[in-house]
């Protein structure tokens, strides 16, 4: 039994610290902002593509910044966070005695109801917790429009 829960955890956690611990943990704009802000270097000053990559360095500026301003002014809901860790711990508490249920059931008839019954419902919370996790967080609020562009 011991086994069963370290493979359990063991897939998850190494993951999480094989994403840790990797070289590259630069967000993907940053890296395109860095390569075309090396191209746009290397790049004739005078010719037409140093002015066609001095837009596009400008383009993946403004989308970093703009990135950057929507994770500042996010704040964190407590209550999503709080009920996706309830639907995590209890999903699991659920889908571990249901397979309890099941390995003790193996073998009769009813097995062929239980074990895809526990699948089923462990894939399910799976994809809800997923879900709840990804909304742990208010967005900001919509920036109202200024005065120059409300007079267009």
């Amino acid at each position: 039994m011991t086994w069963q829960i370290l493979a359990a955890f063991a897939v998850p956690v190494l993951g999480l610290l094989g994403s840790l611990l990797t070289s590259s943990r630069d967000p993907g704009e940053y890296r395109r902002l860095k390569h075309a802000a090396d191209a746009l270097g290397a790049a004739p000053s005078s010719s037409s593509a140093a002015s066609a990559l001095d837009q596009l360095v400008t383009v993946h500026a403004n989308a970093l910044r703009s990135r950057a301003e929507v994770r500042i002014a996010r704040k964190l809901n407590v209550a999503n966070l709080v009920l996706a860790i309830f639907f995590a711990v209890g999903g699991a508490v659920a889908a571990f005695w249901l397979w309890n249920w099941a390995a003790s059931v193996w073998g009769m008839p009813i097995a062929w109801v239980v074990i895809p019954l526990c699948v089923f419902l462990a894939l399910a919370n799976a994809l809800v917790v997923g879900a709840a996790f990804t909304m742990i967080y208010k967005p900001p609020p919509p920036k109202k429009p200024g005065r120059a562009a409300a007079a267009s």
